[in-house]
């Protein structure tokens, strides 16, 4: 039996209520409603639920999830294999108190996931918690908590299939931009100390995301404990030479400066120097807008001077 790499999480009761639980992000599991977790026989038949899982409810072509499969090794009868996975992944969720034929649903072309109320999905929990915080969260304390909570991790840790790497990268992104969203949030609340541990979790994450460490830096120097501030700066300098071989920016060396010589630096400025999609599409679009510009202006420069030279 199929039961994933490492030993299982002690769930107790179920963290996310009642329900048989999918836990996609960090190391995967899957348990039946008094928590105990279920084993699946092979791990196609485990990864073709995650695949359903990851596509909210869209029918995949049977081929498609076939060449996903089988990337590396096409088996005798293809046709018999993938139903035979089919079939046992639907008997697993039927052992785990589900129904499998309601959950996945399939038809001669195509096969989905359709979720219900005896299932919890922490992806799913997950995209509600982060659109709350990308979009403006109400309760910035609440939404953050829970973000942490679903998210323990990149996205199906431990698996390394080619289906899942796009998906995983993502999640991840997902996740830093809400988090940096709720940041944002509790600095223009004045939270400093809630603005700090966001802050170390996002480099936790992310441990080169220079502006990040410079927020820490002026929340600490906000609370004024210029010490700590100082030590975020000595520990971006040590992971910025370890992975890149670079000093920090001179906005960050200013900043530590400013907090040295006990001078109060702009907090009425602050501001968190990252970018949502929208934004960083736009401006995209503004710099190849002037670029064809720039390319029209040198095709009529360049037409002038023939026909001068002419």
């Amino acid at each position: 039996m199929w039961r994933g790499s490492g030993k299982y999480a002690k769930l107790g009761k179920n963290t996310l209520g009642e329900k048989a639980y999918i836990k996609m992000l960090g190391p995967p599991q899957v348990a039946n409603a008094a928590a105990r977790p279920v084993a699946f026989p092979t791990q196609r038949s485990r990864n073709l639920l995650f695949i359903l899982i990851l596509e909210h409810g869209r029918a995949m072509s049977r081929e498609k999830i076939f060449e996903q499969l089988w990337s590396n090794n096409t088996p005798a009868q293809p046709k018999r294999a993938f139903n035979s996975e089919l079939w046992r992944l639907r008997k697993t969720l039927a052992s785990a108190g589900l129904d499998g034929q309601k959950l996945v649903v399939s038809d001669a072309e195509t096969v989905a996931f359709k979720t219900d109320l005896n299932v919890d999905i922490d992806l799913y929990l997950f995209d509600q918690a982060a659109a709350k915080a990308i979009n403006g969260s109400d309760n910035a304390q609440t939404t953050t908590r829970e973000i942490e909570r679903l998210y323990q991790g990149e996205l199906l840790a431990g698996i390394y299939d080619d289906w899942c790497l796009t998906f995983r990268e993502t999640y991840r992104g997902y996740f830093l931009e809400a988090m940096e969203n709720l940041l944002t949030a509790q600095i223009n609340n004045r939270c400093w100390r809630d603005a700090i541990r966001i802050g170390r979790r996002i480099v936790k994450e992310d441990p080169l995301l220079e502006h990040v460490h410079r927020e820490i830096m002026r929340s600490y120097a906000h609370l004024g404990e210029r010490a700590a501030a100082i030590r975020q700066y000595e520990d971006l300098c040590a992971r910025l030479d370890k992975e890149l071989g670079v000093a920090p920016s001179s906005e960050s060396a200013a900043l530590r400066d400013a907090i040295i010589s006990d001078e109060k630096p702009d907090f009425s400025q602050l501001k968190l120097r990252s970018k949502t999609l929208d934004e960083l599409k736009t401006h995209i679009s503004d710099i190849s807008a002037a670029l064809r510009d720039a390319e029209n202006a040198l095709e009529r420069l360049s037409d002038s001077l023939s026909q001068t030279a002419e």
